[in-house]
């Protein structure tokens, strides 16, 4: 039977053991959010500030005007960040899925 043109093969097995190694990785150095130890929270709070997270995109300079070179460094440093981010709740996804589901009577 020929290959489906239209969905392409899921990932291998070492693909999903290496997302899976760096998910792991993602979480030993930076930890989970409520699990986080004092000098993984200091790096989290760090990259949320130079990460710009809790700043809109698009910011006007001193002189009123956009920026758009500021911008392009506030958007990569954002990329930075949501990236971490997103590494650690595909790391949650991953444990998630290796607790012993829960039975009904539970």
């Amino acid at each position: 039977m020929p290959e489906n043109p239209i969905s392409p093969p899921g990932p291998s097995p070492e693909e999903v053991s290496q997302a899976k190694r760096l998910h792991a990785a993602f979480v030993g150095v930076f930890g989970f959010e409520g699990r986080r130890n004092a000098d993984q929270n200091l790096v989290m709070e760090h990259l949320a500030k130079v990460g710009f997270l809790d700043t809109r995109g698009f910011q006007s300079g001193a002189n009123g005007l956009m920026d758009a070179f500021a911008d392009a460094h506030r958007d990569g440093a954002r990329t930075i960040a949501l990236i971490v981010g997103r590494q650690l709740k595909l790391a949650s996804k991953d444990l998630a899925g290796k607790k012993k589901p829960k039975s009904r009577r539970e």
